[in-house]
C-alpha cells in the first residue's frame, strides 16, 4: 500500500467510475498528486475516518463538495481491491460466477449447459446476504487469508460505519454568496448525473434478477461484492466437498453439479428424491450454523420448468427420440446427446416489459401495448437506433435459448409496435396504421406528419445518414441457438494469459496480446492492460500461481 503509483492508479479509477476524465497515461497534476500523499500517510498510520466523518484530503476543484467524501472512500477502496482481488480470485472456486473479471451470467449459462446433462432433480436457492451480513463472520473468514491487521483493521472499519451526511469543508463558505451560488451552479452543471439511453435502461431492466441487486455494505459500495464472494466461498467449498463424497458413493461418474450467481445458486443431482431432499436439510444447516444466514430453496424436478438467470431448465425433446426411434436409424444416438436445454423465459420477458411501462396484460384481456414515451422527443433516426441496438443485445443474451427465435421476435414486435404507437401521437397521425403506411414495415422510412413535438438529439455521436430499421420482423432474420458449453478446466481469457506470462513459457504474451487486441479495439471485461497492471504490482505472484496451478 505504500506504492504512489498504486495510489494514483486507484485515484484515476475513482475518477473514471464518476463520470470525470482524468489522463491515464500522463501524470497527475502536482496539486492533486500533493492530496494524495496526506490520504496515503492517514491510511497507513491508521488515522483514516470512513464515510467523511474525518479530514477530507482531496479536493480537486472540479468535483462538487458534496462528493467528496464519496471519492475519496472509493479511492481507497480501489487500492485495496486491487491488493486483495488476486490473492482471493486465485482462491474462488471455478463454480462462481458473479461479481468475478471474466465470469459472467452467460459463463454460468454455458457451464450449466455443459455440467449439468446427467442431472435429474434440482435446487435452487437465495441467500439472505444481500439484506444482512454478519460482521464477526464475515471478519474471521477474512482473516483466515489475510494476515496484515492494517487491512483487516481497514476493511473492518469500512463495513461497521455507514454512510452519513457529508461535511463540507470550511473553506468552501469562505467566499461571498454570491460567488458560491455561481461556482455551485457551475459545479452541478458540469458534474449532474447523465440520464441512461433508453436502451441500456431497458436491457438492465430485462436481465436476470439473480444479478440486479448489487451488495452495498457500510461504506465499501467497492468492495462488497467480493467479500461476498469471500464469504459464499465457504458454502462452494462445503458443496464441492458433498459433490466428491456423492460421486464417489454413486461410481457413476459426475452424479452431482453446482454453479452459483452473486447470492443464488443451482444445485443438481442425479438420484432419488430422498438425496435431494437430505442435500437440501445440509445445506440450511451449513448457511445458518457456520454462515449465520437464512436459506429460500426450491426443489425441482427435471420434468418441471426450472428456473435460473432469465432462463429456465427443461428436458431436451430430442432426448426422448431414442425410446421412440429404432435403433437401427443412424440418428437415433445423435440428437439424444443434450438432456437438458435452456429455454427462455417468457414470463420474466413480459413482466420487465412491463416495469418498463411497456406492455400490460390485462387479466383475461388481450395484451395492451403502450407508447415508448421516453424516446417521445428524440428524431427518428436515434429512436429507431436505440431500439436496434436493444434488440442486438437481447438476441445475444438469449442465444444459448432454444426458443431464442420465438423471443426475439416477440420482442421486436412489442418493441416496434411501441415506437409506432410513439410515432403515430408524435405527429398526429392516430393511428398505427399510418405510420406503416408513411415508414414502412421496419420504420425505416421518414415518417412525415403534422406538426408535433419538437425534437432534439440525446447523442453525442453524429447519428447516420440513413434510418436504421427495426431488425428481426421474421424468425428467418435470428440466428439459430448455440451450444456452447464450458467445461471445469476453462479459465478466462486474462488468466491464461496471466498464466502463461507469469510462468514464462511465452516470453512476450502480455506484449503482443495487448497489441493484438488494442489493434482490434476489443473491449474486454476489466481491460487486458489495468488487469496486468494490478497482478504484476502484487508481491505473491508465485503463491497465485502455484494456486491456480492447484485448482
Amino acid at each position: 500500500m505504500e506504492s504512489k503509483v498504486l495510489w494514483e492508479m486507484a485515484y484515476w479509477r475513482s475518477c473514471r467510475a464518476l463520470d470525470f476524465f482524468v489522463p491515464k497515461n500522463r501524470p497527475l497534476h502536482p496539486k492533486l498528486a500533493a492530496q494524495l500523499d496526506p490520504l496515503r500517510e492517514a491510511v497507513l498510520s491508521q488515522r483514516y475516518d470512513w464515510g467523511g466523518t474525518g479530514t477530507l484530503y482531496l479536493t480537486p476543484a472540479f468535483l462538487s463538495p458534496t462528493k467528496l467524501p464519496e471519492l475519496q472512500d472509493r479511492v481507497v477502496q480501489e487500492v485495496l481491491l486491487m491488493i486483495l482481488e488476486p490473492v482471493f480470485e486465485a482462491r474462488f472456486s471455478h463454480r462462481s460466477f458473479a461479481f468475478r473479471p471474466g465470469r459472467t451470467a452467460m459463463t454460468a449459462l454455458k457451464y450449466i449447459t455443459g455440467s449439468f446433462q446427467e442431472c435429474t432433480w434440482f435446487i435452487t436457492a437465495k441467500t439472505s446476504i444481500l439484506e444482512s451480513l454478519e460482521l464477526e463472520v464475515a471478519m474471521e473468514i477474512f482473516s483466515r487469508v489475510v494476515q496484515d491487521e492494517l487491512i483487516v483493521k481497514l476493511v473492518r472499519d469500512g463495513l461497521s460505519v455507514e454512510t452519513r451526511d457529508t461535511i463540507v469543508p470550511e473553506e468552501y463558505f469562505l467566499s461571498k454568496k454570491k460567488k458560491w451560488r455561481v461556482m455551485e451552479q457551475e459545479i452541478h452543471r458540469l458534474t449532474r448525473e447523465k440520464d441512461r439511453p433508453f436502451w441500456l435502461k431497458c436491457f438492465l431492466a430485462m436481465g436476470p434478477i439473480e444479478g440486479k441487486n448489487s451488495p452495498h455494505w457500510g461504506s465499501c459500495k467497492i468492495l462488497s461484492p467480493l467479500l461476498l464472494n469471500i464469504v459464499l466461498d465457504e458454502l462452494d467449498r462445503f458443496v464441492e466437498r458433498e459433490i466428491e463424497e456423492f460421486d464417489a458413493a454413486q461410481g457413476q461418474g459426475q452424479a452431482m453439479e453446482y454453479v452459483r450467481y452473486a447470492g443464488h445458486f443451482l444445485l443438481g443431482i442425479k438420484g432419488a428424491d430422498e438425496e435431494i431432499v437430505a442435500m437440501e436439510a445440509k445445506l440450511r444447516e451449513f448457511c445458518r450454523d457456520k454462515l449465520k444466514l437464512e436459506l429460500f430453496p426450491e426443489i425441482f424436478h427435471l420434468s418441471q420448468k426450472v428456473p435460473f438467470l432469465a432462463h429456465t431448465i427443461q428436458a431436451s425433446a430430442d432426448a426422448a427420440l431414442e425410446h421412440r426411434i429404432p435403433r437401427s436409424r443412424e440418428n437415433s444416438r445423435e440428437v439424444s446427446k443434450q438432456k437438458i436445454r435452456l429455454v427462455a423465459s417468457m414470463k420474466h420477458c413480459v413482466e420487465s416489459l412491463a416495469r418498463l411501462k411497456i406492455l400490460e396484460l390485462p387479466a383475461g384481456q388481450r395484451m395492451k401495448i403502450h407508447p415508448c414515451l421516453r424516446l417521445l422527443k428524440a428524431r427518428q433516426e436515434d429512436a429507431n437506433l436505440q431500439v436496434s441496438d436493444l434488440l442486438h443485445l437481447l438476441a445475444g443474451f438469449y442465444r444459448l435459448a432454444i426458443n431464442r427465435k420465438k423471443i426475439t421476435v416477440f420482442l421486436a414486435f412489442v418493441l416496434r409496435s411501441s415506437l409506432a404507437i410513439m410515432y403515430a401521437s408524435k405527429h398526429r397521425l392516430q393511428r398505427r396504421a399510418p405510420v406503416y403506411k408513411l415508414g414502412g414495415d421496419d420504420l425505416s422510412w421518414k415518417i412525415k406528419g403534422k406538426k408535433g413535438v419538437f425534437e432534439y438529439a440525446r447523442r453525442i455521436k453524429p447519428l447516420p445518414d440513413e434510418i436504421v430499421g427495426i431488425p428481426f420482423r421474421h424468425s428467418c432474420q435470428v440466428l439459430p441457438p448455440l451450444f456452447l458449453p464450458v467445461t471445469k478446466k476453462w479459465m478466462p481469457f486474462h488468466e491464461i494469459c496471466l498464466e502463461r506470462y507469469i510462468e514464462g513459457k511465452r516470453p512476450g504474451t502480455l506484449e503482443k496480446e495487448t497489441e493484438r487486441y488494442r489493434n482490434a479495439s476489443i473491449d474486454l471485461h476489466k481491460g487486458l492492460i489495468d488487469l496486468m497492471f494490478e497482478f504484476n504490482c502484487r508481491k505473491p505472484l508465485s503463491e497465485i500461481l502455484q494456486r491456480c496451478n492447484d485448482t
